[in-house]
């Protein structure tokens, strides 16, 4: 990690302390490398970094050249020093990353752009998407593929095969007009 970043990411966590103290954030690191891919020994070597990380915090003299410099308030100082990742709340996710954001998307897509689209149609349409996102996050593994096909694959194909699928549906299971009392 660059000084640069390090010091965007304090000054980051300092405004979202500042401006909202009471609400919980999610972090989430994705491996953008296909040739750096995570097997099971990684996995492990990771985890154990994780539980290391439980016992990082900011010493008392760190503590105390920070509030020297006066970049950041006391009390956010004091915060970074009585910090603790728990380990226990950090999940891995090796692959399975994403494969429901597009064809949730296309969910909502479909009740705007597509008024006669029913319901049968949106969730064929969201079984489509999830599918191709399985296929694309796992094609080594399902298809014996010498080279994998790029995760970065997995949010695009997903959400197009998704909104194909449904606007076809759609044709095929137009929603029923509502009935009106007169």
């Amino acid at each position: 990690m660059s000084l640069f970043s390090t010091i965007m990411n304090v000054h980051m966590g300092n405004l979202g302390w500042k401006q909202y103290p009471t609400t919980h954030v999610t972090y989430q690191f994705i491996n953008r490398r296909p040739s750096d891919r995570f097997n099971p020994e990684f996995e492990l070597a990771l985890r154990s970094e994780i539980e290391a990380l439980g016992d990082l915090s900011l010493t008392s003299s760190e503590q105390n050249w920070l509030k020297a410099k006066g970049y950041f308030p006391d009390s956010f100082i004091d915060f970074l020093h009585s910090f603790r990742l728990r380990p226990d709340q950090v999940s891995l996710a090796l692959r399975a990353n994403h494969l429901f954001v597009a064809p949730l998307a296309v969910l909502f897509f479909v009740g705007i752009l597509f008024p006669r689209a029913d319901p049968r149609a949106a969730l064929a349409g969201f079984f489509a998407g999830l599918a191709t996102g399985i296929f694309v996050a796992f094609s080594k593994e399902l298809f014996d593929m010498e080279t994998p096909i790029g995760f970065i694959w997995v949010l695009p194909g997903s959400f197009s095969i998704s909104f194909v699928v449904s606007w076809l549906m759609s044709l095929v299971f137009p929603k029923k007009p509502l009935e009106t009392t007169d």
